[in-house]
């Protein structure tokens, strides 16, 4: 990133049928040898820099030079506010796996200290799942490793329409595909963190098609978000669910 010479730089050199070998760079960043004609791998490590994995390279008779560069840490920076006064408000937010959904980590951002850095471990793909109390959890896609993301949750207010995001369906059907669980998830622990708390459930389509068939399609799918919330422990009562099919469509 700066071009800036990197002393004591861990190298890992290997012949094609040699023992890995460690190796330091020095003045300027550099190492040199005396190296038999032949085939060979290389790496490189250095303290707050992304690792450079095996560089295959062919030395000849002649001298070489292989220059090698490291990418800084990279830093994912967030922070969290309310969605209606922007004020920072306090919210623990819970970095996972998107793949396996498992944990990686859990920060905390408060009005104090309202910006979060971290680095998550180079090569995966993330979401962050943010709580913040009387708002609405909201999970959501690390769009890059060293983004600069802020996340605004709407706070919990009567008859206001809140947009379940991230809620797939089977094409033409009433099937919640497995993907949709982080927001379903979401949806319960609002449920059962608030138990005060009615709901009803809205399903919208598209404009495309019979007005008919998607008016059924949109209940269809509404109920089967209800029965989810239902099989998984919440009160029928609290839970109403309507279809209005495609005639309001985003």
């Amino acid at each position: 990133k700066t071009k800036e010479a990197l002393n004591n730089t861990t190298l890992t050199i290997a012949a094609a049928d040699g023992k890995p070998q460690k190796r330091t760079t020095k003045n300027k960043g550099v190492y040199s040898a005396r190296m038999p004609e032949g085939n060979y791998t290389i790496s490189a490590s250095h303290g707050g820099y992304l690792p450079k994995e095996t560089i295959s390279f062919h030395h000849g008779y002649d001298n070489d030079t292989l220059s090698i560069g490291l990418i800084p840490d990279l830093v994912y920076s967030c922070s969290v506010r309310d969605a209606k006064t922007n004020q920072y408000i306090p919210a623990t937010l819970r970095f996972m796996n998107a793949s396996t959904n498992e944990l990686v980590q859990i920060a905390n951002v408060s009005p104090s200290e309202p910006t979060l850095s971290i680095k998550l471990p180079y090569g995966g793909q993330y979401k962050v799942r943010i709580e913040a109390q009387e708002h609405f959890t909201l999970t959501e896609d690390i769009r890059a490793l060293d983004a600069n993301d802020e996340f605004k949750l709407q706070p919990i207010e009567k008859k206001k329409a809140i947009v379940l995001k991230n809620l797939y369906f089977a094409t033409n059907e009433t099937t919640i595909l497995p993907e949709s669980e982080p927001s379903l998830q979401d949806l319960y622990d609002l449920l059962s963190d608030n138990p005060k708390i009615r709901i009803r459930i809205i399903g919208h389509t598209d404009n495309v098609g019979k007005a008919q068939a998607n008016q059924i399609l949109s209940e269809g799918r509404a109920n089967s978000v209800r029965n989810d919330m239902i099989q998984r422990g919440i009160d029928p009562s609290r839970i109403e669910a309507e279809g209005r099919g495609m005639t309001q469509p985003i």
